[in-house]
């Protein structure tokens, strides 16, 4: 039997609420949600402040 999986791609820059309630609504229509978190590879400037290490830190809270 096949998961069904949920992906949700997005910068995280910052993390807010809507974020946490779109995961949560999606949780509840997949078995998991896998979260991609886009320009990774930029940070420190006004429209990447964070680098993604730190977004996915937040996440995962």
């Amino acid at each position: 039997m096949k998961d069904n999986v949920g992906i949700f791609l997005g910068r995280f820059q910052p993390f807010h609420k809507g974020h946490e309630i779109t995961i949560r609504r999606m949780l509840e229509m997949h078995d998991h949600v896998k979260i991609i978190i886009g320009s990774a590879d930029k940070h420190g400037t006004a429209r990447n402040p964070f680098h993604a290490q730190i977004r996915a830190n937040i996440i995962d809270r």
